[in-house]
């Protein structure tokens, strides 16, 4: 769903490879029960379900469709950092605490800036006065370009909350043309009945996004974690 870059290598020198290399995690073997590794012949097969042609709903049972593959047009990737940061995707900032996630982020705003484009800033730690905004100028941001956003009004302003408020922070999106939304940390901003451990809850949480990435403005979105988020593939 998204790309997942660890905050320690996320910096000029180092090459994909050794990219790779650190974010690789050994992929378990699942167990038969007794303790020894079972391998995918030996695991049961699923009852095969009857085919059908019919790519609508009958009956209220969901059926399955094809994609025509032919008629699919192969895009590039266009980098703005390559390999780190690439127009219209999902990115993921993962890294300690200390390790200077929210810093790297608000060096992609400002360069984003520089380029002319507007960004969203959704923030939920960082103060705008003492950190935010003297990090961006000292990274040469263009301030005007740079949106941050809050829910609500007054005494009454808060966090974004993800998923209820996904709508209108697209709507926020759409008013300001923005083309890198920052969430910084992503985990503050996850409502409190989903839990961020459960990979159903996160892609939830997370699924409504891919619309911005799919919309004609080619929208980018960076989410600082300081662990791995359970998105299965």
């Amino acid at each position: 769903m998204g790309t997942i870059i660890d905050s320690r290598v996320a910096q000029p020198g180092l090459s994909p490879g050794i990219l790779s290399l650190l974010q690789a995690e050994p992929c378990p073997a699942k167990s038969n029960g007794s303790g020894e590794a079972q391998s995918e012949a030996q695991r049961p097969k699923q009852p095969e379900k009857p085919a059908t042609n019919d790519s609508k709903t009958t009956g209220g049972k969901r059926t399955y469709q094809f994609t025509d593959l032919s008629a699919i047009i192969e895009k590039p990737v266009e980098w703005i950092e390559e390999p780190f940061l690439a127009r219209g995707e999902m990115h993921f900032l993962q890294g300690q605490g200390g390790s200077y996630k929210g810093t790297m982020a608000l060096t992609w705003v400002a360069e984003a800036t520089r380029r002319g484009e507007h960004t969203l800033l959704i923030l939920a730690e960082d103060d705008l006065a003492k950190k935010v905004k003297p990090a961006l100028i000292a990274a040469g941001a263009d301030i005007n370009l740079v949106h941050p956003v809050l829910m609500g009004s007054g005494e009454e302003a808060g966090s974004i909350v993800l998923p209820y408020d996904t709508d209108q922070l697209e709507q926020a999106i759409n008013a300001t043309r923005a083309t890198l939304v920052v969430i910084d940390p992503l985990l503050s901003h996850v409502a409190g009945d989903h839990d961020s451990y459960r990979d159903h809850d996160m892609k939830r949480v997370l699924t409504k996004s891919v619309e911005w990435h799919s919309a004609p403005t080619q929208r980018s979105s960076a989410f600082t974690t300081p662990r791995k988020i359970p998105l299965a593939d």
